[in-house]
C-alpha cells in the first residue's frame, strides 16, 4: 500500500509540474497560463431555451476549445446559441478549474456579439452545484474565490461549469447569450476518474484502518 501511495503522490506531482511548466498564451487579450489546455473541452449537456435556435447555432461543440469566432472562414458558425433560460453544462477533462488565493479572475466566458448575460455555476462531480454570480457586459471573468460563503473551498478543483441563459424575449435564429469558450485562467491538473483498480485498493485501505482501529480499542 506504502509503494501505490507513493506512486500516486509522484503522478499527481507530475501533473501539477506540468501546468506549472506551460506556456501561457494570451486569448482576446486574456492571458491563460495553461495555454490552450485552459479550456473546456466536453459538452456533458445543452438545453437550448426558448425564442428559437437555428440549426448550426444549436451545435454545443461549437462552444469547447478556444475561443475561435472570427478565426473561422466567413459564414461559420463558431459559437453555441444558448436560447431564452437555455441551459449548457461543459467539462474540463485534461485540466481543473482552480481557485487562486487572490482576487484575480479564474474563470472566463467567452460571448460573442451583443452582450447577454448568463448564470453561472461551478462543480466537482457535475452533482453538486456552487452559484458563483453572473457575466455581464462588464464582467465576464469570475473569481471563485470570492464565493466560498457558497461552498467553494480554497485549494478546491472544479470539472464543471454550468451557463444558464438570463435573457428574456431574446429571439431569432441566434438568440439567448452566444457562447464562443469558457476557460479556466486559474487552471491545475485534472480532476482524475478513480478506475477500478483504485477503488479497490482503496477500499482495502479502508478495510485495513478500520481493523487497525477496532483492535487498537479492543487492546
Amino acid at each position: 500500500m506504502q509503494t501505490v501511495a507513493i506512486t500516486l503522490s509522484f503522478f499527481i506531482a507530475s501533473m501539477l509540474l506540468s501546468f506549472n511548466n506551460a506556456a501561457a498564451t494570451a486569448y482576446k487579450g486574456i492571458e491563460f497560463p495553461a495555454g490552450i489546455v485552459s479550456f473546456a473541452d466536453r459538452v456533458i449537456s445543452y438545453m437550448p431555451g426558448t425564442g428559437g435556435v437555428g440549426s448550426g447555432y444549436d451545435d454545443p461543440q461549437h462552444a469547447l476549445g478556444v475561443p475561435d469566432y472570427l478565426l473561422t472562414p466567413p459564414g461559420t458558425i463558431a459559437y453555441t446559441s444558448m436560447g431564452s433560460g437555455g441551459s449548457l453544462v461543459l467539462k474540463f477533462t485534461d485540466n481543473s478549474l482552480a481557485t487562486s488565493g487572490s482576487n484575480a479572475p479564474d474563470l472566463w466566458v467567452f460571448e460573442i456579439g451583443g452582450f447577454e448575460a448568463t448564470e453561472v455555476f461551478i462543480s466537482g462531480n457535475g452533482s453538486n452545484w456552487i452559484d458563483v454570480g453572473a457575466t455581464s457586459s462588464s464582467m465576464r471573468g469570475i473569481d471563485i474565490d470570492a464565493f466560498e460563503s457558497s461552498g467553494v473551498l480554497p485549494g478546491s478543483r472544479y470539472a464543471y461549469v454550468k451557463l444558464i441563459d438570463l435573457t428574456v424575449g431574446s429571439n431569432g435564429y441566434s438568440a439567448g447569450a452566444d457562447i464562443d469558450a469558457v476557460g479556466a485562467i486559474s487552471s491545475a491538473a485534472p480532476i482524475p476518474n478513480p478506475e477500478p483498480g483504485t477503488m479497490a485498493l482503496m477500499a482495502v485501505g479502508l478495510g485495513d484502518m478500520a481493523w487497525w482501529r477496532g483492535k487498537t480499542r479492543r487492546k
